[in-house]
């Protein structure tokens, strides 16, 4: 239960930046119950995240959760670039194409959403890419079934 409170108050200090909500750089670096959560100027890409996801090139980490689930880890990433979400999106299509295939896609408008899943429908990657104006955040998601 506790994890899924942690997981709460991370979507919320995620979805306020992306809303243009006004606050102050807050810095984070916990772990609860095996979740581990770092938010601010020290969130960085987990050492457990996997190496055949790529993290989007010249994006800055803002947010980082890293859950495990038996033997393997469900990962949260949080980004910002000034790249296009279409450009995001197309990024993420051509380098795991192959071994990733698109489920769902959707254009939000202001940006894009994809859900992909892996050959063996064992593992699932969700990127959403929403223009702010200047610039573009950016949610990966990467977990198992």
């Amino acid at each position: 239960m506790k994890s899924a409170r942690l997981i709460a108050a991370f979507s919320l200090l995620v979805a306020a930046p992306a809303a243009g909500a006004e606050r102050e750089d807050a810095n984070f670096d916990k772990t609860v119950d095996g979740v581990k959560v770092q938010v601010g100027q020290g969130a960085a890409v987990p050492a457990t995240f996997p190496k055949d996801v790529p993290v989007y090139p010249e994006a800055k980490v803002l947010t980082s959760v890293a859950k495990p689930k038996g033997e393997k880890t469900a990962h949260v990433l949080s980004l910002e670039t000034s790249d296009s979400p279409s450009k995001i999106v197309g990024f993420y299509r051509d380098k795991l194409e192959g071994r990733f295939r698109v489920e769902r896609e959707l254009d939000t408008g202001n940006g894009y959403m994809m859900v992909m899943s892996s050959e063996d429908r064992s593992r699932i990657v969700t990127v959403t890419a929403t223009s702010t104006g200047k610039q573009t955040m950016v949610q990966l998601v990467v977990g198992s079934k």
